[in-house]
């Protein structure tokens, strides 16, 4: 079998000026159906205007591992360093106080909303609502405002469908540090029918660029445009989707 529907979405959108050409150029070229942004990214306006100006769909990243929160730190001790940063999710001390979780992305997603963007999906930095705590707030908000979440394993899918919210069939995030055209079609067809998300992070390379995945995000824009992936899923009849179209 293969997948049905294919949603492609690139995370980070707001992380870095060298990410988010290359989300912007991976969607020019037909690389990419959805996006997420980051609402803790100190260039905000500008990245909602560059995804408005190129039609780009964009959900909310919803971010507790990365850079400073939107809260004061004094709110959410438990969530930040003695500097005020986000700790690690390695350094998360659980359980996690869930009010404060609450209270950091409630104010996520409302500032994305006070732009007046409509947000397509939640899914999360580092995967942190894999973690109980987490999720739960992130099922409170997707039900509050009625947007799909990222099921990052079937018991999550099965979890976040059983409360009425959208998701995917299928995730995988085995096209992460292995880039390629050829794995992009094994994912595909190895895929028990349905819509599937591919999690993607296209960039640029910058050499000032933050963390260790700089090349891996070049690499994977350039599988996403590839001519022979594109060819692939035209013979296939596989479309890309957005979650607001591929998710149920």
């Amino acid at each position: 079998m293969a997948a049905e529907k294919l949603i492609i979405n690139a995370d980070d959108l707001g992380m870095w000026p060298s990410i988010d050409l290359g989300i912007l150029a991976a969607w020019a070229e037909g690389g990419i159906s959805d996006s997420t942004l980051m609402a803790t990214s100190p260039n905000l306006p500008a990245v909602l205007h560059a995804a408005e100006a190129a039609g780009l769909p964009a959900g909310v990243h919803l971010n507790l591992t990365n850079g400073a929160p939107l809260s004061d730190p004094a709110e959410i001790p438990a969530l930040v360093t003695p500097e005020g940063v986000f700790l690690r999710r390695q350094q998360w001390q659980h359980p996690l106080p869930i009010p404060q979780i609450r209270l950091e992305l409630t104010r996520q997603v409302e500032l994305i909303l006070a732009h007046g963007w409509q947000p397509t999906h939640l899914d999360s930095h580092h995967h942190a609502h894999n973690t109980p705590e987490v999720l739960a707030v992130t099922i409170e908000l997707a039900r509050e405002h009625q947007l799909p979440v990222r099921a990052t394993s079937d018991a999550m899918r099965d979890a976040l469908r059983s409360v009425n919210i959208p998701t995917t069939d299928h995730f995988t995030i085995d096209f992460y540090a292995a880039a390629t055209v050829e794995r992009l079609i094994q994912l595909v067809d190895s895929c028990p029918g349905g819509v599937l998300e591919i999690m993607a992070h296209p960039g640029f390379i910058s050499p000032d660029q933050p963390g260790a995945y700089r090349d891996d995000r070049q690499r994977e824009l350039d599988a996403l445009i590839d001519p022979r992936w594109h060819a692939y899923l035209a013979e296939k009849g596989i479309p890309l989707v957005g979650f607001r179209e591929g998710a149920r």
